[in-house]
């Protein structure tokens, strides 16, 4: 049984003081039934729905007002709900009806304080009401209730109303109506089991079941990815069960509320999937929100656990329980199984925040049942299926993340990660897509419209493995659709809002489809979802008139703690059956002709920018908490096409200095999430207003010159780059003038804006400059140092270095030396047959040093991952320099144990770990990682000698012995840095690490030269077990990747690999 889509849950033990609420003028009786001391509480929600199902039997009454102060340990209220006279059953027969009335839905209609005195009820309304605590004045005000007392349900009732032998009777057939919901939910199952599968029906399956069935189908396929590092669906599902172990352990529960603080990972997806399968429901927490603000929404919560891959110092206040999550946490999966509760269809699922129109975010609840709907809608809306690489780039606590991950998982595709943020331009974005096969993702309207511009200024298209893009969140330019048409790749329009489950309708838009559709309208509901467009007093509005756009059905549960806000937003359904509720968007549509629905517009404050919804109270509330701010007003603007800016007008506080617009925008930051943050900051005298004394938002100046210069005046005159550098700067914010150290942000600038700039930027000098680098020095002075620092280009230091990746044949991956880096081995592009695609693998910890394996099988499974992004199977080709050879031989090792085919295993003078004599492989000078240092520093033209201070940072090494050599070539000397740290743990794993031996064939280059000589062969037995050829080369160690080596290791490369044999297609 259920009331619907609210059960609330009463915790035990109970707080057992005396309670007396059958005062003089009550009747009251006990109805039979004890309070089982189950450990995830009683549902209050039963007994509501027994008591409406009772004063329903009555139909005596107009209106029956429900109302309770049931105190839960996350201090949750029950809200009341009225049942108007139109919608209140005569009378129900004594049982056949008692399963139907008690399944019915509550509909939320008004709302009344679940503590105060009920003033001015209407004429023959009877007030029930439930509690489990004494003292309460619903209870003292209430005609029919029910109240908990030492374990067992008391009826009461008014004396002015029944007489005390119509009090028994009632309490008589209340016993006989729970009676008959238990005869008909099955024997055996607990309370709140009951109230949620009597409504469940069919053969409904809550996610955690639909991505088990998954992973029944395909176990040993990939779940999810990021940057080569795979996770696969058995794994997945024991990670999940040992997660669930673990927080079940420590009394998480149903309807328990985790908050997850985590970063954008696989262990992300391991934690919502084993919340769930725990039986709780997770909060997600962005760890980049301002810290404030998350303190705010997780206090809020009533969370009772913190889920977090943070230290303490970086993980947000809490005063409970927290465990810590890392990467290499992990499960076998023949000994983890998933447990066997399942979430009944009302359950909390989860609760993500929205912007609050009273300047607070809105907890949002989602239900199961509304998540497993949503997830089966949306993977048949995107066409997915196990072939498909659907892109996360949502931040975490967007809603958006539901639809790019439980769609894949439930469709048995896999999540792709990044592991840094992707939309820094489009150019980026296009060559990850690329690079990692990616079959689909999603886009805000904003960042698709910037996407589309870039790419087709640059007469670039979609990469091909792309079968679908989706776009939501706002309106888009006509221009922008005729150009994606060109791009031949079918467009999916989503609308929703978080209230009704992400996702409400969606428009396909295929490249030769609908020629009449200029821009893609807000299309059809998803399955099971029904849309109403109403006037203003809630009548349908004709054909092609505009109105107030309502969804019926999809809907979350309401509002977390706000009762008042939730009756007022999810109203009865105008005509749907009893119970039915309906979500009033806000929104404004239009009908068209063809019974389409186009966005219009909005009816309150609420604005949408940069694809993000937004409270402008939220933000007015949050700028004017600065102490020098008396009166703030929000509103966004549009003084140029295509640049909507949030723009902040404040009124000072008395006696107050103004703030610098730098200050204001760092307080911003503070308290606001990023997409909140004003663009401008603009200081009136007061704000103006209308000859009636309204406030007149059509009266407030545009921002200066977008902010004005704040620096620089007297400057020299700057270098030709940085004064091209400026003037580009000026004309994409839109102003006459900015300073070398003038603010990009503080003028105006914005994450859109930054994309136009740096896409511009490409376009000049053709280099690439992430927004993170930009975000760090946001100036024209600095933006000139970025684009000196970059003439290398950045991605040179990617794991995956692609030094020729076209061809026919399979390509030869090449493992880097000690150094991390895989420019060396480029030389073997003039030498291999041009028809032999040639990449190389690059120490991770260069670009992410806190995101390097921890032990060797871990980087073995993360270069395997960046190689199958290229080559998903065999044969596979690999070749490794000194350390890269010990790297090499472990994959291959792997790669035979898991069942491909490795054709060949080339070895550059390398030498077994074991055989190391002082920790560091041949070719070093010295022992450990000082060592190592010298042979980084030497690779980047440094000569230190054997006076050479090691006591120095890297970085004041380097300067001193490398500064010419680097700031010659425009190398970061705190990247060599990061090289050298780099280098210096993989050597240490390696030679930690246990090493099997490799039955495949092997090519073994010697250098003659040096303490390798001929001897490499010995050490090496034993772990080579394969055919084995051996080729001496006239060379030193630190010489064998240098022309003339080359010209005698790619001959021998090249007849072995002509003499493997061709795999034959069938």
């Amino acid at each position: 049984m259920t009331t619907g889509r609210s059960p609330l849950y009463l915790s035990l033990p109970l707080d057992r003081t005396p309670l007396d609420p059958y005062r003089p003028g009550r009747w009251s009786a006990p109805v039979g039934w004890a309070t089982p001391p189950a450990p995830d509480g009683v549902p209050v929600a039963t007994a509501t729905a027994l008591l409406v199902a009772l004063v329903r039997e009555l139909g005596e009454a107009r209106t029956v007002l429900l109302t309770g102060a049931c105190r839960t340990e996350h201090q949750a209220t029950a809200p009341l709900h009225a049942f108007p006279a139109e919608r209140t059953e005569p009378r129900l027969p004594p049982t056949a009806e008692a399963e139907r009335s008690l399944s019915r839905p509550l509909p939320e209609a008004a709302t009344v304080p679940a503590r105060g005195h009920l003033h001015d009820r209407p004429d023959g309304a009877v007030v029930a009401s439930v509690a489990c605590a004494a003292g309460s004045d619903p209870v003292a005000e209430a005609d029919l209730g029910l109240i908990e007392r030492d374990g067992r349900w008391h009826l009461f009732a008014s004396a002015d109303l029944w007489h005390e032998e119509t009090a028994r009777r009632l309490a008589t057939r209340l016993t006989a109506l729970r009676t008959a919901a238990e005869d008909t939910a099955g024997e055996g199952t607990a309370a709140e089991d009951t109230a949620g599968e009597a409504v469940d029906g069919g053969d409904w399956r809550p996610v955690g079941e639909l991505v088990a069935q998954a992973a029944a189908r395909a176990p040993h396929a990939v779940a999810v990815e990021q940057d080569g590092a795979t996770l696969t669906y058995a794994r997945l599902r024991a990670r999940v069960a040992a997660l669930a172990r673990r927080l079940r352990a420590v009394g998480v529960g149903r309807e328990s509320v985790v908050a997850l603080h985590l970063s954008p990972s696989p262990e992300l997806v391991v934690a919502l999937l084993g919340v769930w399968e725990a039986g709780a429901a997770f909060l997600p927490l962005d760890p980049r929100s301002p810290r404030e603000r998350t303190a705010t929404v997780l206090a809020s919560s009533g969370a009772r656990l913190l889920l977090t891959d943070r230290s303490p110092a970086d993980a947000p206040p809490f005063a409970g329980p927290r465990l810590t999550v890392t990467a290499g946490d992990d499960a076998d999966p023949a000994t983890e199984s998933p447990g066997e509760r399942r979430a009944h269809a009302g359950q909390l699922a989860c609760v993500f925040h929205t912007s609050g129109s009273t300047g607070t975010p809105k907890g949002v609840m989602f239900t199961h049942r509304e998540l497993a709907a949503f997830s089966l809608a949306m993977r048949d809306a995107f066409r997915l299926g196990p072939d498909d690489r659907v892109l996360q780039l949502a931040p975490f606590g967007f809603d958006v993340l539901l639809e790019e991950v439980l769609p894949v998982l439930v469709a048995g595709g896999t999540v792709v990660i990044p592991e840094t943020p992707l939309l820094e331009s489009g150019a980026d974005l296009a060559d990850y897509v690329a690079r990692h096969r990616i079959t689909g993702f999603e886009l805000t309207a904003p960042y698709w419209q910037e996407w589309v511009a870039t790419l087709g200024g640059e007469g670039r298209g979609i990469p091909s493995p792309v079968r679908f893009v989706a776009m939501g969140g706002d309106r888009v330019e006509p221009e922008q659709v005729a150009a994606w048409r060109e791009f031949g790749v079918p467009l999916v329009h989503v609308y929703g809002l978080t209230e009704a489950t992400c996702t409400t309708t969606t428009f396909r838009l295929e490249p030769a489809g609908s020629p009449e559709v200029a821009t893609p309208p807000l299309g059809t509901p998803l399955p099971g979802v029904r849309v109403h467009v109403l006037d203003g007093r809630a009548r349908p509005v004709p054909p092609g008139g505009t109105g107030e756009l309502y969804v019926e059905g999809g809907l979350a549960r309401g509002y977390l703690g706000q009762p008042g806000a939730t009756a007022a937003r999810f109203v009865p359904s105008p005509s749907g059956p009893p119970g039915a509720r309906c979500y009033r968007t806000g929104d404004l549509v239009r009908v068209d002709h063809a019974g389409r629905l186009e966005y219009r517009g909005r009816v309150d404050q609420q604005v949408k920018l940069r694809g993000f919804r937004v409270e402008l109270a939220e933000v007015q509330a949050g700028v004017a908490r600065h102490p020098a701010v008396r009166q703030c007003v929000a509103v966004v603007r549009e003084d140029r096409p295509r640049d909507r800016r949030l723009v902040a007008y404040l009124v000072l506080a008395d006696g107050a200095a103004a703030p610098s617009a730098r200050e204001l925008r760092a307080h911003a930051e503070s308290v606001l999430p990023a997409f909140m943050v004003p663009s401008a900051f603009v200081v009136l005298p007061a704000l103006p207003l209308t000859v009636n004394g309204k406030f007149d938002r059509a009266a407030l100046p545009p921002p200066p010159a977008a902010g004005g210069p704040t620096t620089g005046a007297g400057r020299d005159r700057p270098p030709s780059r940085e004064a091209a550098v400026t003037r580009l700067l000026a004309e994409v914010l839109g102003v006459e003038r900015v300073g070398g150290d003038d603010n990009f942000f503080d003028l105006g600038g914005h994450s859109l804006l930054a994309i136009r700039l740096l896409a511009r930027l490409r376009a000049e000098w053709g280099l690439d400059i992430g927004l993170r680098g930009f975000f760090q020095e946001p100036t024209a002075r600095g933006l000139t140092r970025l684009l000196d620092r970059r003439q290398t280009g950045r991605a040179d230091y990617d794991v995956l270095l692609p030094l020729r990746p076209s061809g026919t044949e399979p390509p030869l991956f090449c493992v880097h030396p000690v150094t991390g880096l895989g420019w060396c081995y480029a030389g073997l592009a003039r030498h291999l047959p041009a028809d032999v695609p040639l990449y190389a693998l690059q120490n991770r910890g260069i670009n992410a040093p806190g995101r390097q394996p921890a032990d060797l099988d871990a980087l073995v499974t993360d270069y395997l991952g960046q190689i199958r992004a290229v080559q998903p199977d065999g044969p596979y080709r690999l070749l490794g320099w000194s350390l890269g050879g010990n790297i090499a031989q472990a994959m291959a090792v792997r790669l035979r144990r898991e069942g491909q085919r490795v054709d060949l295993l080339a070895l550059l003078d390398s030498f077994p770990a074991h055989t190391w004599d002082a920790g560091a492989p041949p070719g070093t000078r010295g022992e450990g990682e000082d060592d190592v240092f010298a042979v980084v520093l030497a690779e980047f033209g440094a000569a230190p000698d054997s006076e050479t201070p090691w006591d120095d940072t890297p970085g004041e090494v380097l300067l001193r012995h490398a500064g010419p050599r680097l700031a010659e070539s425009g190398l970061d000397p705190d990247l060599v840095a990061a090289v050298a740290s780099a280098a210096a743990r993989t050597v240490r794993l390696v030679r930690r690490a246990r090493v099997e031996p490799h039955d495949g064939p092997t090519l073994l280059f010697t250098a003659a030269a040096g303490d390798g000589g001929g001897r490499s062969a010995d050490l090496w037995r034993g772990l080579l077990t394969g055919p084995l050829v051996t080729q001496r080369v006239d060379c030193a160690h630190e010489e064998m990747t240098g022309p003339e080596p080359l010209s005698v290791i790619s001959p021998v490369l090249h007849r072995h690999l002509a003499s493997v044999p061709r795999p034959v297609a069938l």
